[in-house]
């Protein structure tokens, strides 16, 4: 019930946001992340630095694909992503995070977007 509620309160305090063409909860392949070049250590540094209502691919349990995600909650040793438009989410200790989730830069996502056509 209390988790109904929580879930509810986010889905009115967040706006599911569109950037680079993608949407919450769009999913790419596994294959176009291979390409960046971001240790596990740097990756869970920018992690770290997310806020709520940032944006990140995050690795689905599946492996095969990441998911275009929305942070929803942080707090000193973790971070929680919406990785669909259901609100369904994810949580992940901040020092293992750069293992699951991928940032990625503007001129990243051209490549992303471009290798993908």
């Amino acid at each position: 019930q209390q988790l109904q509620q929580q879930q509810q309160q986010q889905q009115q305090q967040l706006q599911l946001v569109t950037k680079h063409s993608y949407s919450i909860g769009d999913e790419i392949p596994k294959s176009f992340m291979t390409h960046l070049d971001h240790t596990e250590m740097k990756m869970a540094l920018l992690v770290s630095k997310l806020e709520p209502g940032d944006t990140a691919f995050v690795k689905r349990s599946s492996g095969k694909y990441y998911s275009y995600s929305q942070v929803t909650n942080k707090d000193r040793t973790s971070i929680t992503f919406a990785v669909n438009s259901n609100y369904d989410t994810k949580t992940f200790d901040l020092l293992n995070a750069g293992k699951y989730v991928r940032i990625v830069s503007d001129v990243e996502m051209e490549d992303i977007r471009r290798t993908e056509e």
